[in-house]
């Protein structure tokens, strides 16, 4: 509803042609709504709950702002430490249906689950090879990318189609606002009593290159854990995975320059920021995860200033053996595909490159 909204918007603004006068945009409409979420007692009832949010304060504790915060286009350190038992963190269905159906803490979550179940079976139906690299399941550990979408100021957005409109505007937007959403929603899961107050949250996206000052403007305890991988495999990989994400809405395919150029510049961003701003950033190639990842959890752990008990790394590691890499397919990409080659790319990650072969030593 509201990309229609803003399609309608930019289509009705681009019309005026005297900018020197008074101008005016009505929408006309029954006020019921067509597109997306169309059941009306759904959309209200994050609203109805955020009346209470007087309520919501006094029973949340800050604790929801000592963040985990794992920014990776491969998922496989979040579902370890989501294994472990010490953090809240968002399977699918919470992500994707934060709000209560009726108000009151405590309720049953099947209405919400099945709701999430039918998500994923369009998007595995539409799109049968995502799961190879991304498997959307209602129970499993998923970014918050669904929340972040609520915000309605949030590239998440471009996961989904092309919509140049809409990032032009978004550039000249504060990525703050996201965030603040986001702390809001999950301080509302805690007093549903879908998380705990005495563990930290487990976020994790690959979109938050750059966005540091926003992000820990909102979080500022958060620990900061990225994984890295050659753009040689992290690049041609994500664009396969924007092709699949595509299939359920459009034809079209992601524009791979604007893709390529946009994840080189979201991490020149991110290194500035660290120089700028003193980040403290736990830095973990993806081949030492795959080559030793008890080692690499007990990095975390530490880095985090968590105790790590043997069961929590018994569970971790049990999940690491019963979730093998290709489990569902092989994610298959190469970069000749989109038109690249590695000398071109190098060109382009020179100064990220470096700094992966100094990390790999």
């Amino acid at each position: 509803m509201s990309l229609i909204m803003f399609s309608a918007m930019t289509t009705a603004l681009n019309m005026i042609k005297d900018n020197t006068r008074p101008n005016y945009v009505l929408f006309l409409t029954d006020g019921l709504p067509t597109a997306g979420e169309t059941n009306e007692a759904k959309i209200a009832a994050m609203k109805r709950d955020w009346k209470q949010f007087s309520e919501l304060r006094r029973s949340v504790q800050l604790r929801y702002q000592e963040t985990v915060d794992v920014r990776e286009f491969e998922p496989k350190i979040q579902k370890l430490l989501a294994n472990s038992g010490d953090f809240n963190w968002l399977p699918l269905w919470k992500a994707y249906n934060p709000s209560s159906y009726t108000g009151v803490p405590g309720e049953s979550p099947e209405p919400r689950v099945e709701d999430t179940d039918a998500f994923v079976e369009m998007m595995n139906r539409y799109s049968p090879e995502l799961r190879t690299g991304h498997d959307f399941a209602t129970h499993e550990p998923e970014e918050e990318s669904c929340i972040l979408e609520h915000s309605l100021r949030t590239p998440c957005f471009l996961g989904w189609g092309l919509i140049t409109g809409y990032l032009k505007w978004l550039s000249t937007q504060s990525m703050t606002t996201q965030f603040e959403y986001l702390r809001d929603t999950l301080k509302y899961l805690q007093w549903q009593g879908l998380a705990s107050r005495s563990r930290r949250w487990l976020l994790k996206s690959p979109l938050y290159y750059g966005m540091e000052p926003s992000l820990l403007e909102v979080f500022p305890d958060a620990c900061l854990v990225m994984s890295h991988r050659h753009p040689k495999v992290s690049v041609p990989s994500s664009i396969k995975l924007l092709e699949k994400f595509f299939m359920p809405y459009s034809d079209a395919r992601p524009d791979a320059d604007r893709a390529v150029l946009g994840s080189a510049s979201s991490i020149r961003r991110h290194f500035r920021n660290r120089e700028r701003m003193g980040l403290d950033v736990l830095d973990i190639p993806y081949s030492e995860l795959v080559r030793a990842p008890q080692a690499v959890i007990e990095k975390v752990y530490r880095f985090c200033g968590i105790p790590l008990s043997e069961g929590s790394r018994a569970r971790m590691l049990e999940w690491n053996d019963n979730n093998p890499k290709d489990m569902h397919g092989r994610h298959a990409y190469s970069l000749v595909e989109y038109g690249y080659s590695e000398d071109r790319l190098q060109a382009v990650f020179a100064d990220y490159i470096d700094f992966l072969d100094t990390l790999e030593k």
